[in-house]
């Protein structure tokens, strides 16, 4: 039995993401993680990046190999803010979590982000759906 989430228009099914990296998550157009116009980073339970698409490293301005082992505390300007704790406070208690949150990408521009965090897609692996704000946005 195959279960899908729904995130946007993201349809994760669960029974097919049961090892690390050995994932299958596709939009509602049939397009995977990989090639998913959608900023998509996956994350482990130590909050440390363990996945990303083409997307998420085009809009962060990281290697795979640099952003790899990373995590939110990296480049998150929140860092410890009411707004960052709250977030994490969300996420634990319901299992996702949204934000707007600024990051530092890997040429050190700030960017302003819609962040979408949904807890446990696959044991011990949570989505992390990532859109560029502007300040009209």
């Amino acid at each position: 039995m195959v279960f899908l989430f729904m995130l946007g228009c993201l349809a994760i099914p669960f029974a097919a993401m049961t090892e690390p990296g050995a994932h299958d998550i596709w939009d509602d157009n049939g397009v995977r993680f990989d090639e998913s116009p959608r900023a998509l980073l996956l994350v482990d339970d130590s909050y440390r990046y363990v996945d990303a698409n083409n997307a998420a490293l085009r809009l962060l301005g990281f290697s795979r190999e640099a952003l790899l082992g990373m995590g939110p505390k990296d480049h998150l300007e929140q860092i410890g803010s009411a707004e960052y704790e709250d977030m994490g406070r969300r996420f634990k208690e319901v299992g996702e979590a949204a934000g707007l949150y600024r990051l530092k990408s890997g040429d050190g521009r700030t960017l302003a982000l819609l962040v979408h965090t949904v807890a446990n897609v696959a044991p011990g692996r949570h989505l992390v759906d990532m859109e560029l704000r502007t300040p009209s946005s």
